[in-house]
């Protein structure tokens, strides 16, 4: 049983005899029968060679029936063969099931609750520059789904109104490349909205999207651009999260319980966090051995009174890295570690922070040519022993608050 797909279409059926005759041929077991031309002049209904084309099928398993008759009339011959075909080129939302397979987008979508899903292994969807579009109210809908399968890649397209624009779980090596995802309306109350969700499995490629949810109008609600829980080995390249907010703790990119991963190159804004959660925007809980660098901070426009707002957050994570990064305007504090140590910061910028620039409330973290600029609190603010702070710039100009803590500052020319 051969599997064809739209790419194969028109397909063409080819019936060779050993004597003259003429043959019909069926796709539905002799409802419909098509006669075929004898090839040599694609005329004739009598010869030995015949061909015929059809570009009209759908997704089924077909049995391709031949009847053929000598010019006699005196035998008949009867051979069939199966065949599935999938088509491949997507107008509707529907699961996309068939492994090893590229489908297409052929035009824009638009629904009322979840669009593609995605049930096999080594799937691409093309979006091919079209748009998946949810009905902007439902935190339950989600623009694909991908649940257990591994290798999908999504490309080239926007996904608009779901309460989770790619919802994974328990996959592995899978690519989101070129999309933009946008998240606008009432999702309602105490949610949690996200641009990409995932939960599980790992090597994840999430690269050059752009992701926004400017315009919500429920409350209480959390927001995340980028989600990954228990997921290691990810590479998070080259994405524009802009305009995000919430009415509670607004994320731009959050870790959890994740490990090895590679975030490199991405710009952040944020506009606003309410209530007593707040807005960052890397937000990093229990993840360890990561990479950070060339990630830039545009800004944190606002913060309400009670939330907490950092550009970057640890908790309980440890033995990571972070360089060249830049961190710009923030009500609130540039770098705040609250748990975790054994973390390199490096050959950064933090300009603008309302509070403190740098403040560590564990110990054995380690920052090196940190430049901070125009901050309205302390400079560096410090809890934990064993910080230590080497080749600062500008380090007599700083305001330090040790807290009584053992801190360490050397120049790597001179020692401590």
């Amino acid at each position: 049983n051969t599997t064809y797909t739209s790419s194969n279409l028109p397909l063409n059926f080819n019936v060779s005899l050993n004597e003259n005759g003429s043959v019909m041929y069926s796709l539905d077991r002799g409802v419909n029968n098509v006669s075929m031309r004898w090839t040599v002049n694609n005329v004739s209904l009598i010869g030995t060679l015949f061909n015929s084309t059809n570009g009209s099928l759908v997704d089924k398993v077909y049995s391709f029936d031949v009847y053929a008759n000598d010019t006699t009339g005196n035998n008949n011959y009867t051979k069939f063969t199966s065949f599935t075909f999938e088509n491949t080129n997507i107008d509707s939302c529907r699961t996309l099931d068939f492994a090893d397979t590229v489908y297409t987008l052929t035009q824009s979508i638009t629904t009322t609750g979840d669009c593609m899903t995605i049930g096999a292994n080594n799937v691409t969807l093309n979006m091919n520059g079209y748009n998946l579009t949810g009905d902007n109210n439902s935190i339950n809908d989600d623009g694909v789904i991908i649940n257990g399968f591994n290798e999908t890649t999504i490309r080239h397209g926007s996904i608009f109104g779901f309460g989770s624009g790619i919802n994974s779980a328990s996959s592995w090596n899978s690519t989101f490349y070129n999309l933009t995802i946008v998240a606008r309306g009432n999702f309602g109350i105490s949610t949690t909205i996200e641009g990409i969700i995932i939960s599980g499995g790992g090597l994840y490629n999430i690269t050059k999207n752009i992701i926004t949810n400017s315009s919500n109008t429920g409350t209480n609600r959390n927001y995340d651009a980028i989600s990954i829980a228990n997921a290691n080995n990810n590479t998070i390249y080259d994405n524009t999260i802009y305009n995000i907010s919430s009415g509670r703790l607004t994320q731009g990119i959050y870790l959890s319980a994740s490990e090895n991963n590679s975030v490199i190159g991405n710009t952040i804004k944020v506009a606003s966090g309410g209530g007593t959660s707040g807005a960052i925007a890397f937000s990093l809980s229990s993840v360890q051995s990561s990479i950070f660098k060339h990630n830039d901070v545009s800004e944190i426009s606002s913060c309400s009174a009670q939330g907490v707002c950092p550009s970057l957050y640890l908790i309980g994570s440890s033995n990571n890295s972070f360089n060249n990064m830049t961190l710009n305007t923030n009500p609130d504090t540039g770098i705040q570690v609250s748990t975790g140590s054994n973390n390199q910061f490096s050959n950064s910028t933090i300009n603008g922070t309302t509070y403190s620039a740098i403040e560590i409330l564990d110990r054995d973290n380690n920052f090196t040519n940190m430049t901070i600029r125009t901050t309205s609190g302390y400079d560096i603010s410090i809890a934990g022993n064993g910080t230590r702070l080497t080749d600062m710039p500008h380090m007599g100009n700083y305001t330090i608050n040790t807290n009584g803590a053992l801190v360490i500052i050397e120049s790597s020319g001179k020692g401590e």
